[in-house]
């Protein structure tokens, strides 16, 4: 299983999320937003959860893939 870490939750966040949940073959496990909202609703859906001054932390998660959805 490859596993997937979120930068940006919002939006694209959750349609990257949706579209890794089809793969079959991969999960998201951890995301980071400034949001705390979004980040209550990662820990809801049981991802753990960093804010952007965590990043680094974010960073050392055991992911294979780091998908960065945040706004240009």
């Amino acid at each position: 299983m490859i596993k997937v870490g979120i930068i940006g939750f919002g939006y694209m966040g959750h349609y990257h999320w949706n579209k890794v949940k089809q793969t079959g073959k991969a999960e998201v496990t951890a995301i980071c937003d400034i949001d705390p909202d979004r980040l209550e609703e990662g820990r809801k859906n049981g991802f753990h959860v960093y804010t952007p001054r965590e990043l680094n932390s974010f960073l050392k998660e055991e992911t294979d893939l780091v998908v960065i959805a945040t706004p240009n």
